[in-house]
């Protein structure tokens, strides 16, 4: 038989993609991508009060606004416990504006 999912080291990864905002877990506002699509976000960030949840996240151009303080607080507390964030494209100014490039 095949294996599924993402293989490593002769075992399973398990990877949870979601799109996750500030106060808007039950998707009840959505978030237009650049080409107009509505997302629905799918976890409350303010939740995760110390950064944890994730191990991983993505941040692409128009991620968040360099004005909110709070996403700002939250990247930093994800990278000093050792959280991973990947940057793509002009996300990656984010991380430059905190200092972390």
């Amino acid at each position: 038989g095949s294996n599924s999912g993402i293989l490593c080291r002769g075992g399973s990864l398990e990877v949870e993609v979601l799109l996750s905002s500030f106060g808007n877990s039950d998707g009840s506002e959505a978030v237009s991508s650049s080409s107009g699509v509505p997302l629905r976000p799918e976890f409350d960030l303010s939740t995760d009060i110390d950064g944890v949840y994730f191990d991983l996240l993505v941040l692409g151009a128009g991620s968040i606004d360099t004005s909110d303080a709070k996403a700002l607080a939250y990247l930093q507390k994800h990278h000093k416990r050792g959280g991973s964030i990947l940057t793509v494209c002009t996300g990656a100014r984010y991380m430059a504006f905190l200092g972390l490039l």
